[in-house]
């Protein structure tokens, strides 16, 4: 979906509303002296990254419920709500949150040279989906959208949380030193550790917003407050 941005107004000149800018201005010598400007508060002190590490770690796993979380928790969600496309063009929810997992999955085995949970853990046929270990959905085509079918919205949570406990694992073994660590040069500037970690994180949960989003459009469901 896109949305457009609001009109600008009719083009042409500006009309003043009668008396709107016909202010008076007090005499120099009347006008009041300038006060200082407050003092500026001091900054609290800045948290160590062992402590943004765990915080992090702790929001990720069990942290305050997001609309993503609420989603992928629900046993309730139907066959038919997880496979719909909204308006015949979006992408259905199950696509959505297995390409969320397994872009996590795909890019967390680049990082350690290790192999991802979709092969160490037989997940596609858990999930009942016929995707090799490097796939992740990047470049479908509409069709091979539609024709992507999980087993259930269970199985489909679990996958999920496999994926995030696993990307937390490795961030809990990391030092500031190896967030600055270079891992690809195929772009410019070269991208390190830190920054690919953050697209991860960005790219998952933008993703299960869009789902959290598409199941209000498919079926009666709102996150609430």
């Amino acid at each position: 979906m896109s949305f457009g941005t609001g009109a600008e107004g009719s083009a042409g000149h500006c009309v003043k509303p009668s008396g709107f800018f016909n202010w008076s201005v007090a005499p120099a010598q009347s006008r009041r002296t300038a006060q200082p400007a407050p003092a500026a508060r001091p900054r609290p002190p800045r948290r160590s990254w062992e402590t943004q590490r765990g915080l992090m770690g702790n929001t990720m796993r069990t942290g305050c419920p997001t609309p993503s979380q609420k989603l992928a928790r629900n046993p309730h969600l139907s066959p038919e709500a997880l496979h719909t496309r909204p308006g015949r063009v979006g992408n259905p929810i199950a696509w959505l949150v297995w390409h969320a997992a397994r872009q996590m999955d795909v890019q967390l085995a680049e990082l350690t040279g290790g192999a991802t949970v979709w092969e160490s853990q037989d997940w596609g046929s858990r999930l009942g989906v016929d995707r090799g270990p490097d796939d992740f959905g990047l470049g479908d085509s509409p069709q091979a959208v539609s024709q992507l079918r999980v087993s259930s919205a269970q199985a489909l949570r679990d996958h999920l949380a496999t994926c995030t406990e696993a990307l937390v694992d490795h961030i809990a073994t990391l030092s500031p030193k190896d967030l600055d660590e270079i891992v690809d040069e195929s772009w410019e500037p070269p991208v390190s550790r830190g920054v690919r970690l953050v697209s991860i994180v960005d790219d998952a949960a933008a993703h299960l917003g869009q789902a959290a989003y598409a199941r209000g459009l498919v079926e009666d469901w709102s996150v609430g407050v």
